[in-house]
């Protein structure tokens, strides 16, 4: 009895595992948080006024930046630079 019960038991058990459908799992695009893309349309938005810096809220979580600007980084770096050597 014992053992036809088990028996019984593992088939079923066998018949659940065939019969349900397999999880595909697809990796073609991957997920964006919803806080990067708010900050990525807060940036955007922010050059096209001609502003140099951001703000956008995400779930209650505020966030406040700086758009950098590389060149003008640059430049004025090298500015400071010769400055420093003619003192």
């Amino acid at each position: 009895m014992i053992f036809f019960v088990g028996a019984l038991l593992a088939l079923m058990g066998a018949l659940d595992v065939i019969s349900a459908p397999s999880a595909k799992v697809s990796n073609s695009s991957p997920v964006v948080s919803p806080s990067v893309i708010e900050r990525k349309l807060s940036i955007e938005e922010a050059i096209q006024n001609g502003q140099k810096t951001y703000q956008f809220q995400s779930r209650s979580i505020p966030g406040i930046g700086v758009i950098s600007d590389p060149k003008a980084f640059l430049e004025n770096w090298q500015k400071e630079a010769k400055q420093d050597q003619k003192k």
